[in-house]
């Protein structure tokens, strides 16, 4: 069962949980350039079909994130398995919410023209779904539990 995610014991933007927070932004960063750059050798250098080419290279990027992610939050490689159901399981709430909110934020920004709404709803989802995550990986993904999950 997922800790209550509101409940931080600290505030957010303190020095550790700030460190948190840069870190969990540079991972994803790390997994954002691994997921076009291998899209783009993919699909353009080496004509691999697209769903394939992007399907590859996003699941590359979210190891890249996971893995990248363990470090920040200096997790026990004993408990890999706990963690990655997991992190799994956090993915698909980002999913669906960025699946559903996206679309829906855009609309809202229609005087901005289609691409740029799209960019700019998809930029603002992501920046909530940090805050959101940083607080997950620390109370739930990462979290050192006694007892088995």
């Amino acid at each position: 069962m997922m800790p209550d995610v509101m409940s931080t014991r600290g505030d957010l933007f303190s020095r550790p949980h700030l460190r948190e927070l840069v870190g969990v932004g540079l991972a994803g960063g790390a997994g954002l350039v691994v997921d076009y750059a291998l899209l783009w050798v993919l699909a353009v250098r080496l004509d691999v079909v697209g769903w394939l080419a992007a399907g590859t290279a996003f699941a590359l990027s979210a190891v890249v994130n996971f893995s990248l992610n363990r470090r920040v939050f200096v997790a026990r490689g004993g408990e890999l398995a706990r963690q990655g159901r997991r992190y799994v399981a956090l993915f698909g709430v980002n999913l669906v919410v960025t699946s559903l909110t996206v679309p829906r934020v855009a609309g809202l920004l229609d005087g901005l023209g289609d691409d740029a709404s799209v960019l700019v709803a998809k930029s603002c989802v992501v920046a909530v779904l940090l805050l959101f995550n940083t607080v997950a990986y620390r109370r739930w993904v990462f979290h050192h539990d006694e007892r088995p999950a």
